[in-house]
């Protein structure tokens, strides 16, 4: 027997409260949230999300990142943190991204999904 929605969407709106800031890795960013992109004017952003459908929330904009030039590393992933600063996990890019010189990054909205 497969579980439905309904036990799967109380636990996605609360993922949506927690997960509230996005950023940027040159690398697997691990269980701690490593290789965070830094310097120039990036920093995290905001992630606000849409309510659980179909088992899965919807992040309800783009994100877009301020890159520094990275120097011979790409842009590799994306993490989620709480609003305490908590690491939350990573999603790798669907291509890494290099940065020769400082730019913007665009990462379609995410998605969040839950299935028995």
């Amino acid at each position: 027997m497969a579980f439905t929605n309904a036990i799967f969407h109380p636990m996605l709106s609360a993922a949506a409260e927690t997960a509230v800031e996005a950023s940027l890795h040159t690398g697997d960013p691990g269980a701690t949230g490593a290789n965070e992109v830094s310097g120039g004017d990036y920093e995290r952003v905001p992630v606000s999300w849409n309510s659980p459908a179909d088992g899965q929330i919807v992040a309800d904009d783009e994100l877009v990142f301020a890159v520094p030039a990275l120097n011979n590393d790409d842009a590799t992933h994306v993490g989620l943190w709480d609003s305490s600063g908590t690491w939350l996990g990573p999603a790798p890019l669907a291509t890494p991204q290099p940065f020769p010189t400082p730019g913007t990054l665009t990462v379609e909205p995410a998605t969040l999904s839950m299935s028995s």
